[in-house]
């Protein structure tokens, strides 16, 4: 594991998070019952780029306006976070909330329960699946 990973890993055991490598890289943790991840700057981008993640079940295709209008006011609402709208393969649509900064890894872990609570309170915004 390299030493960012592990910065990250150990900060979110400070946080009370058990966490684990995923095959491509991106660090998986749980938050009340739902699944966030850590993605990190892919090795040609020359600056530390992360993302703190959040992916949503899927929601039905005809509900493409409500959601749009509300992941508006939320990415409106809360500085630094982000919320879209993804298309399905089978239809299906679906909600990604992040945080997204270029930060040494010092900084970034020194803010990364402030990341958390953030999408955990944009998430808990979202209309039921």
């Amino acid at each position: 594991m390299d030493d960012i990973k592990q910065a990250v890993v150990e900060a979110l055991e400070e946080e009370g998070y058990e966490s684990q490598i995923e095959e491509d890289g991106d660090i998986s943790f749980e938050v009340d019952e739902d699944t966030y991840y850590v993605c990190f700057a892919s090795e040609d981008d020359e600056q530390d780029y992360f993302r703190v993640i959040w992916l949503s079940d899927s929601y039905d295709a005809d509900r493409r306006v409500e959601l749009l209008e509300q992941l508006n006011e939320l990415t409106s609402s809360y500085r630094v976070a982000k919320t879209y709208l993804t298309d399905g393969d089978d239809g299906t649509l679906f909600v990604t909330c992040a945080v997204e900064t270029y930060a040494d890894v010092e900084s970034f872990v020194q803010y990364l329960g402030d990341y958390i609570g953030i999408l955990q309170e944009a998430v808990s915004e979202l209309p039921e699946c």
